[in-house]
């Protein structure tokens, strides 16, 4: 799990990271609940206490994989692993909009770098002009949060003034990530030529499917942190939130 950084946290980066832990302490305790039931169902004969366990360990296994039993434990993990990509990533793009949000609610002149033209509707349902401007805000916050990264950098960069300094390899994994969900969305975790041209995802072939590690996930984890944080560190800068 990526250590915090020093500098004042952005409110977005501090929810951001709060969700990552929360994460973090879901996949550690369901890691748990997986050996359980593996060494439960390793031994000869279970102990009489432990019998509600492997009940409820029954009923989890059986949900998980009626029609496709899992042979050993890493098999098990491979799900797991998928919920923890794509919950990461919504957090990751949840972070970025909530940026621009406490940007736009500190700073509403910035929303004149790029809403040139305000509907009639939205005025005229709205009751005063700091709502339009929230509204505005609003939804801009959520066209980041569906936007793709480099769209999102560009943003922050040309419209924001936000021009953090990042490690390129920080932003490789990061994109790399997002690729990995997209695929796990889209494609059921199901290798394509798509997703190998945008990752160099080297020891894969198109139609394999795609195998996720704790070791990835840290390694990817750590990355979108510090990224995470550049962008709020700069940005707490640079509008003073």
């Amino acid at each position: 799990m990526a250590k915090s950084s020093d500098a004042k946290p952005s409110k977005a980066l501090a929810r951001f990271s709060k969700r990552s832990w929360s994460l973090w302490h879901f996949y550690r305790v369901t890691e748990g609940l997986l050996e359980v039931y593996s060494a439960a169902h390793t031994a000869r004969r279970p102990t009489k206490g432990d019998d509600w366990l492997l009940k409820r360990l029954d009923a989890i296994e059986t949900s998980w994989a009626v029609e496709h039993k899992r042979s050993d434990l890493n098999a098990r993990f491979q799900l797991l692993f998928d919920v923890w990509t794509m919950r990461y990533v919504d957090y990751f793009n949840m972070f970025l909009a909530e940026l621009f949000l406490e940007i736009a609610q500190k700073r509403p002149e910035v929303l004149a770098s790029f809403e040139k033209e305000v509907e009639v509707s939205l005025i005229l349902d709205s009751t005063s002009l700091q709502e339009v401007k929230q509204q505005i805000a609003i939804r801009k916050a959520i066209g980041l949060s569906y936007g793709g990264f480099n769209d999102v950098r560009k943003f922050f960069s040309e419209h924001l003034g936000v021009k953090p300094e990042l490690d390129g390899n920080d932003v490789r994994l990061v994109k790399e990530l997002i690729a990995v969900r997209n695929l796990l969305i889209h494609h059921d975790g199901f290798i394509t030529d798509k997703f190998l041209l945008e990752t160099q995802w080297s020891g894969m072939r198109r139609g394999q499917r795609i195998q996720i590690s704790e070791a990835l996930l840290e390694r990817h984890d750590e990355a979108t942190q510090r990224v995470a944080e550049a962008l709020s560190a700069t940005a707490v800068e640079k509008f003073a939130l």
